[in-house]
């Protein structure tokens, strides 16, 4: 059973302005750590905006490297279409044979994406084209 003893008695002078003094010390504290937390947080959402924008950048770099390389696949495409055409029509000139197998190389690139790339070099004295892989 508990002992009742009535009402706390009221806390003297010098104990309430001890305990203000806690409270404001507290409050005190409190405020300079919400103070910092806010700033930090206003630091890192200056560094993430930051970040979205050299990812919006790189994005749209990529965006157009792509749309270029598309482009340039496609007029590679045709090319590739009409050199062959102009290969069966003249199988016999200089070079048809060689020419061939370059167009070859090209189709395997444009169809495998995993192929090396293709060196091409000219050979101007001698009027061919070959191509080499690596």
């Amino acid at each position: 059973m508990s002992t009742d003893t009535g009402p706390t008695p009221p806390l003297r002078a010098d104990e309430l302005q001890r305990q203000l003094e806690m409270y404001a010390q507290e409050l005190h504290e409190l405020y300079w750590e919400e103070r910092h937390e806010r700033e930090a947080l206003a630091e890192e959402k200056l560094v993430l905006e930051y970040r979205l924008k050299e990812l919006s950048a790189l994005n749209k770099l990529f965006q157009r490297h792509l749309n270029r390389r598309i482009h340039l696949e496609e007029v590679l495409e045709d090319a590739v279409t009409r050199l062959r055409d102009l290969v069966t029509e003249h199988p016999r000139t200089a070079g048809a044979a060689s020419l061939r197998g370059l167009l070859d190389e090209v189709d395997t690139v444009l169809t495998d994406p995993d192929a090396p790339p293709i060196r091409r070099r000219v050979a101007r004295s001698r009027g061919q084209v070959s191509a080499t892989r690596g």
